[in-house]
Parts: structure tokens; C-alpha cells; sequence
């Protein structure tokens, strides 16, 4: 038996093979997970090792290689409208997609994953990646903690277009819009000219940050931070300000305070709510983070919005709905995201507020599938008759949207292996199920570990505080037959231990 092994992020899913190391993360080769610092985070969720353990998963020897009885692809490399415009063939005109490649639209978290499960299983079908930026890969939530440890794009950028392009054998056109898919000729048609013919296609456009519209004539001083270039433009602003507003007190709004407050920034938050994390904590550990926020450095302002702001002689004046108003030089949108469903809904792909999709990842396209933070997926499982069959209609399977990390990555890994099964070996799509899913938050001063229910039912659940104090919280969520149906755990509570224990008493979601 070898005597290397393989660990899983519990926070994500993502792999740490002791063998090959992570060179791009400092550790090479044979680095077994015990000699690892605990200061290391993990390069997709930004997690330290000291904050959530990885779980064994496997030993290198018992690690089911990828599929190679086609041989390998050439290598294709990464292209743009201007050095190439795919043309449908007269058999994708007529409904016959013989011989087409996968598609993925977009090159986020979601795609990116997408393909490099895909690749676990088979190496042979050819990939096609469209997405509007420069394709560079990253791991998206580490955009919310990287400012404080001063972490360039360079820094965050795991790989380029072409290095990606080249190690799975991807064709990607960067910088190119999808207009619309006909879905009758089953292929993308790109804006500008041209045509993506596809055998299947995976939507994962992603999510935008919501702005709200602000009077005022310094209202272009409002950023938000939901990319790499996003980011960017953040880092190089701020090495020129002394305090940033951040509008919202969730999940990202907390952890982007968290960062700034540690990279030495004044930082006022501005929420409706009245205290942090509101919609999603128990009243205790709410206040709990508010207060450890707030000895932090944070000045909150509950009950209110940002009304206008304005430039004045002495800088930038932020103004409230309540009528308070301070100086602040840049102010931060982090309100929340919406699923990016245009190009969905242009192309007649059934929407409610993400792309509809069901057990299988199937839109109401045949051979159209949805994941990640743009899908509105149902784990309601389809009639056996009905298992290679996209949704109904509108009404049918309403499912959730989870803009989290661990449900986007078993989102990816089952249409991986259902698509290859498919493909390979003619195999019906198994069913999507998710397994108890921990969120992770990432603010240093307070951190938060929770496990929420996919569906809630106003008035039937109830937080329990089992323990509380002033360094944190422990409280388990019940339905209204006593069942665990969730924990959150806050400040010196978050240990292994107690998430182990508490993930035992939640029922298996199967």
C-alpha cells in the first residue's frame, strides 16, 4: 500500500494529493498533510488548516486513474473571436450533433471544475470553453480575504488561459459573449459572427453582484468585488484610502470587513438588518460577530441604507436613509449576488430566479444542463421513465439556488460522471444529492462554522442555544419534531470535534 494519501477540503471538496504536492502553493511533492503549516489555506476556499481539517479520502494506489482507452487529444490553445469564428456544420443544422465537442459556457469556478472532473473520467471527448474575460483561473472565494495578506492577481491566479487550455485538453475562446443557443441546431451563436455547434451544453454563467442605484455625485465610487479584474481595481483604489464603507452585513460584506480591519483600513458597514449575518445566524451568535466585528474596529450602522453620496471639499461624504452621514473615500457593494440567467432566458431555457435544473443538472433543453451559482437546481428526483428527460415546465421541481462552494462542486462532480457515463458507456445519470455541506466564514477575528437545511419552512424551525459566552456560540437548528436539522458554531466553539459530533446528529439527506 502506498504510502502516500489523498484529502479532501470539507469546506469545498477540493483534492490534496501528498505525492504531487502543490507546487503553486509551496509544497512539494511527498509533503504529507501532518508537515503542512497550519497558516496554509486551502488554494479554492481560503480556508486555513488550523481553521477546518481535511478528511482522508483515499491512498494514492487506491485512486481510480482517468479513462485513456481513446488516447489524448492535440493540444488546443486559447483563442478569441478575432483569431477564429467556429462555424456550425450542415449535420448541427439538422439536429445532428455527431462528432460536436461538450460545451461550457463560462470559466468560473463552475466551468473550470466541470472540466477538470470531466477529464478524471475521459480524455478523449473534445471540450470546448467560451467565456467573456481573459480566462486566467482562480479561485473566486479567496477574493474576499486575499487584500489583508497583500495578494496581487498574480498571486491569485492559479493558471492562465493557455496553461489551463493545454493540461486538459480544452479549446477555450476567451474574451468572446454568447448571444444566444439554438437549441433546435444545438449550437452557441456568438456575438459579432459564428457559430458553436455542441453535443451537450453546461451553462455555468455564474452570478453578478448586485449594485443598488445611490444618488449622489460621487455614486461612481461604489465598487464591487466578484472577479478577478474586480479585485484588481479594488487593491489598486485602496492603496490609496484610509476607510471604505461596505454596504451589506452578510456573508461577504463580514469577511471583506474582517480583511480590511486586519489591513489596517477604517471600515463602517451599513445594513437594514439589525445585526450581522441576520438572515442566516440565531439572535445570539448574530450579536456575537457583530461585537467581535465591532472590537475589531467596525463601525455599524443597522436599520439603514446608503441614501447618496456625495463629494465634498473635504472628501467624500456618505449619507444615510436615518440621515447620519460620515466621510468615507470608497464604498463597497456587498448586498448579495443574482444568478446570471440572460443568455438562458434569451435562448427559451426555462428560468426562475437561476436557470431551472433538475436531479440530473438538466435544463428544459434536451442536452442543456445547468450548475453553479446560476442554476436553480431541484434534488427532487425524476420518474425513472423520465431520467434523460429536461424539466417539464416552470412549475415543476422549483429547487434552490446555493451560491456556496461545497454545492457547486457536487453539482460538478455528478454531471462529470453522469456526462461520461453517457458518453463512455451509455449508462443513465444517477440522481443529485447532497451530503451535509458545511459553510465556512472567513472573519479571523470571530470565525463561523454552520450547517444550514437546502429548504427552510417559515415558522417550523427553531434555533436552540446550547452554549453561549462572550468568546462565541453553539446552537443546533430543529424542525418541528425535535430532528437536528443544522448547527452553527461560532468563536472558540469552532473546533473538529464539535462539528463532528453535531454533523452526527443531522439525518443523511438522501
Amino acid at each position: 500500500m502506498s504510502q502516500y494519501r489523498i484529502w479532501e477540503c470539507q469546506a469545498c471538496g477540493w483534492l490534496y494529493d501528498e505525492e504531487k504536492g502543490c507546487p503553486e502553493e509551496g509544497l512539494r511533492p511527498g509533503t504529507k498533510w501532518e508537515d503542512i503549516p497550519d497558516d496554509w489555506c486551502c488554494p479554492e476556499c481560503g480556508i486555513s488548516k488550523r481553521d477546518f481539517q481535511m478528511k482522508q479520502v483515499a491512498e494514492t494506489s487506491e485512486v481510480e486513474q482517468m479513462n485513456t482507452q481513446y488516447g489524448s487529444l492535440p493540444l488546443f490553445h486559447s483563442e478569441s473571436p478575432a483569431g477564429i469564428k467556429p462555424l456550425a456544420s450542415k449535420r448541427t443544422q439538422n439536429n445532428d450533433a455527431s462528432g460536436a465537442p461538450i460545451v461550457v459556457i463560462g470559466s468560473g469556478m463552475a466551468g473550470v471544475n466541470f472540466v477538470k472532473s470531466y477529464r478524471r473520467h475521459d480524455k478523449h471527448t473534445p471540450i470546448v470553453v467560451i467565456c467573456a474575460d481573459d480566462g486566467a483561473i482562480y479561485s473566486k472565494p479567496q477574493l474576499s480575504n486575499a487584500y489583508a495578506q497583500q495578494k496581487s492577481i498574480a498571486a491569485l491566479t492559479q493558471s492562465s488561459a493557455i496553461e489551463f487550455s493545454r493540461q486538459y485538453n480544452v479549446r477555450l475562446f476567451t474574451h468572446t459573449l454568447a448571444e444566444r443557443v439554438d437549441t433546435q441546431a444545438k449550437c452557441v451563436l456568438l456575438q459579432g459572427g459564428g457559430a458553436q455547434p455542441y453535443d451537450k451544453l453546461v451553462l455555468a454563467t455564474g452570478s453578478s453582484a448586485i449594485t443598488p442605484s445611490i444618488e449622489g455625485n460621487a455614486n461612481h465610487k461604489i465598487r464591487a468585488v466578484n472577479n478577478l479584474s474586480d479585485y484588481g481595481q479594488f487593491v489598486t483604489e485602496a492603496a490609496h484610502v484610509r476607510h471604505v464603507t461596505i454596504m451589506g452585513a452578510g456573508l461577504i460584506g463580514c469577511e471583506f470587513a474582517d480583511n480590511l480591519l486586519r489591513a489596517g483600513l477604517g471600515v463602517s458597514i451599513v445594513d437594514p438588518n439589525p445585526s450581522a449575518l441576520y438572515s442566516l445566524l440565531p439572535h445570539e451568535a448574530s450579536l456575537s460577530l457583530t461585537q467581535s466585528l465591532t472590537e475589531a474596529g467596525a463601525d455599524f450602522h443597522f436599520g439603514t441604507t446608503v441614501s447618496r453620496i456625495e463629494n465634498r471639499e473635504l472628501g467624500t461624504k456618505v449619507i444615510l436613509a436615518n440621515g447620519r452621514r460620515f466621510n468615507s473615500d470608497l464604498v463597497l457593494s456587498a448586498i448579495g449576488v443574482q444568478p446570471n440567467i440572460e443568455l438562458a432566458l434569451r435562448s427559451g431555457i426555462s428560468c426562475q430566479r437561476g436557470i431551472l435544473a433538475n436531479s440530473h443538472l438538466a435544463t428544459s433543453v434536451q442536452d442543456v444542463f445547468a450548475i453553479g451559482d446560476c442554476a436553480q437546481v431541484s434534488t427532487q428526483r425524476v420518474a425513472a421513465s423520465d431520467d434523460a428527460s429536461p424539466i417539464k415546465d416552470n412549475t415543476d421541481q422549483i429547487g434552490a439556488v446555493l451560491p456556496y462552494v461545497a454545492p457547486l462542486l457536487n453539482q460538478v462532480k455528478l454531471l462529470a460522471l453522469n456526462m461520461a457515463n453517457e458518453i463512455i458507456h451509455g449508462k443513465k445519470p444517477a440522481h443529485l444529492s447532497y451530503p451535509i455541506m458545511p459553510i465556512v466564514v472567513k472573519t479571523s477575528c470571530h470565525p463561523i462554522n454552520m450547517v444550514l437545511p437546502i429548504h427552510t419552512t417559515a415558522g417550523h424551525n427553531r434555533w436552540v442555544v446550547e452554549e453561549q459566552d462572550s468568546d462565541g456560540v453553539s446552537a443546533r437548528l430543529l424542525d418541528n419534531k425535535f430532528n437536528t436539522i443544522g448547527y452553527v458554531l461560532t468563536g472558540k466553539y469552532v473546533t473538529n470535534e464539535r462539528c463532528n459530533t453535531y454533523t452526527t446528529l443531522i439525518p443523511n439527506r438522501d
